[in-house]
């Protein structure tokens, strides 16, 4: 085929009957094509744009993945910069902020840490204190995850009857066995039992803790 002939208009090449059809066709495609891409033109305005804009701020992390109650060393811990609309509210932005402390739940690599995350007051929410109790059955900690909700009872040996001293009291953490042996063999009357953090209203926290230093307490999963 000729330069010429390319020249060509496509009626005169096609014949007008055969132009005649195709020409709807294809202005309709390209129609399509034209509002396809101003559809996409749209999207791409409305997506958000990348997470690294703004100002960074240190925020600290896990190292690694972590066990609840463990409690935490410099090791286990990193600050990392982030973006500031990245970061939760209550992050923790240094490591002496943690350190030392039991940590509430398990953990992933690469977690921002909040004041929440971490076994105390923050963490048995609002309106309630976090109350280490020991457990008399040591097996029953290995059923608790922080989140459980339990019925503590506190037993009578002279009667062998069992005393409901809360109910709805939520599993803050459970620090590992371990831990929990070495906080028993120091303490005074060198008591057994499985050590856990219970969330409960200050009321009833302060009879659960009373309870528990000379009477042995136990708890049901509700």
């Amino acid at each position: 085929m000729t330069t010429n002939s390319l020249r060509t208009p496509l009626r005169e090449r096609l014949g007008p009957a055969l132009a005649n059809r195709l020409w709807p066709r294809t202005v309709l495609l390209r129609r399509l094509l034209a509002g396809a891409l101003f559809v996409l033109a749209i999207v791409l305005a409305l997506l958000p744009g990348p997470a690294s804009a703004g100002p960074m701020r240190p925020v600290l992390t896990t190292a690694h993945d972590l066990d609840s109650g463990v409690r935490l060393r410099a090791a286990d811990l990193r600050v990392r910069l982030t973006p500031a609309n990245a970061i939760p509210a209550g992050a923790l932005t240094s490591v002496g902020q943690a350190e030392g402390r039991a940590l509430a739940g398990a953990a992933r690599a690469g977690e921002q840490l909040t004041d929440t995350r971490l076994a105390g007051p923050a963490s048995a929410g609002p309106g309630r204190v976090a109350v280490p109790v020991r457990l008399g059955d040591t097996a029953i900690a290995g059923l608790l995850h922080p989140g459980t909700l339990v019925d503590v009872i506190a037993g009578d040996a002279d009667t062998g009857q069992g005393q409901v001293l809360a109910t709805g009291a939520r599993v803050v953490t459970v620090p590992p066995a371990a831990e929990s042996a070495a906080s028993a063999s120091s303490a005074k009357g060198d008591r057994d039992g499985r050590l856990v953090v219970l969330a409960l209203p200050a009321d009833t926290a302060h009879r659960v803790a009373a309870s528990s230093l000379h009477r042995e307490v136990t708890v049901t999963l509700q």
